[in-house]
């Protein structure tokens, strides 16, 4: 979760489920990179049979590529909950969730039921973590070995309808 957003006690125990269908991230260098608009974000990283995953996350309200790395992922407020290093996760019971629509209170129109279709989805990497809030997901492999590669195939990835 972002700094701003991290809560040291929880009104819910949050619950860590593995995405077993999502690609492994190499425990070397993913290198993983963004595209994103309001709406939704897709995030491309090497795979431990090295080729380029890409995940679009869509319905996307919020998103961290960042801090913490492998090393100081006990430091991740979720860590006490299983989360680990090489590995992708949907937080159920989310305190990320529970805050934006927190922070959504103060709107004239705001609704609780506006969030109960976002989910809270984590990767973990080598150098990094990227979390997002979003409703659903779609993910594929390709073979990209070099940069351009990688940022035309996401592109076309996150273009698709």
């Amino acid at each position: 979760m972002p700094a701003s957003l991290c809560l040291t006690q929880f009104d819910v125990k949050p619950k860590l489920v593995n995405l077993l269908d999502l690609p492994k991230s190499t425990c070397g260098a993913p290198e993983p990179i963004l595209l994103a608009d309001e709406h939704r974000v897709a995030i491309g990283y090497f795979t431990q049979t090295d080729s380029w995953a890409m995940v679009c996350f869509k319905g996307c309200r919020a998103h961290a590529l960042g801090s913490p790395n492998d090393e100081a992922l006990d430091g991740h407020p979720l860590c006490k909950f299983g989360l680990d290093p090489y590995a992708s996760y949907e937080v159920k019971s989310s305190p990320w969730i529970a805050a934006l629509e927190r922070a959504n209170r103060v709107h004239d129109r705001h609704m609780a039921e506006y969030f109960d279709d976002d989910r809270h989805f984590i990767l973990t990497f080598h150098d990094s973590l990227f979390e997002c809030v979003a409703n659903d997901y779609t993910a594929t492999e390709v073979d990209a070995e070099t940069i351009e590669q990688q940022i035309l195939a996401l592109h076309e990835f996150f273009t698709r309808k």
